[in-house]
Formats: structure tokens, sequence, C-alpha cells
């Protein structure tokens, strides 16, 4: 586990900073409530990838739904089927689980061509929201 959180968030390049102890203690959290969920792959006992999920009632029908938090797989383990691997682990979780829908996310600077978005959707995944941040407070 360790390294993929990290990695995932400075390649997306996702605001703010990235503190290990704080990423840590959250998915220790989330997964002891059975609110998070993760997969890590390994190879020579060296953590090469993972995809981590939330669960929890859709807000809107009430139904169970699972939302991607993060899915990173290494830069040299990338383009076979590692990645591919790690989504539908946590796809077979789900069924078994009794989840209705899955959402995975893109983010723009690992994808600046879409070419995830379209394996996406010939995995029968359908664009939903397009999701913009915008920094309120920088002395936080």
């Amino acid at each position: 586990m360790d390294g993929i959180g990290e990695a995932f968030f400075h390649e997306a390049k996702l605001p703010g900073k990235f503190h290990m102890e704080h990423w840590t203690k959250q998915w220790t959290l989330l997964i002891k409530a059975r609110f998070g969920y993760m997969w890590i792959l390994m190879e020579n006992n060296i953590a090469i990838g993972g995809i981590g999920v939330l669960v929890g009632p859709d807000i809107c029908d009430g139904q169970l739904v699972m939302q991607e938090a993060f899915w990173y797989v290494s830069k040299n383990h990338r383009g076979g089927t590692s990645g591919f691997r790690l989504v539908r682990e946590a796809e077979n979780f789900a069924k078994e689980a009794g989840i209705s829908r899955m959402m995975m996310g893109r983010a723009h600077a690992t994808d600046p061509d879409g070419k995830l978005g379209a394996m996406f959707e010939r995995m029968g995944y359908a664009p939903i929201e397009t999701n913009y941040c915008k920094t309120i407070c920088h002395d936080i």
C-alpha cells in the first residue's frame, strides 16, 4: 500500500497536499467501518497498483452504490491487464455485495487524450459528470 496513494495524488495533480499519515488513518477508519474497500496488486512483495472505493447508499434513491476514490497502476506496469483486473475485482465485489452501481473517475491530468474514458465506456460505464475544483482558502 505504501506509495500507491501518494503516487496517485501527485500524478493526478489533485489539489492540496498529500499527507500519508492522514491518508492511512482515513482509509483504516473507512475499511473498519465497511464504507471503504481496497485491493492492492502486488508483484514480488511490492505494491504496483491499487483501487480504493467508497460504498454507501445513494443520496437520491437509497440504493447501495460504490464510488472509486483512487485507481492507480505504476507506470512501468501499464498497458497490460493490471488496471483492468483491479476494476474487475472491485466490480465482482460489488456484485457479491448487492451494490447497484459503480462509478469510476478519470483524472484529466493522467488521461489528457481521453483514452481512459473510452475504455470505461467499452467496459459499460457511461459518462455522467465532470467535476471542477476551486481553492477557496489558501491558508488552511
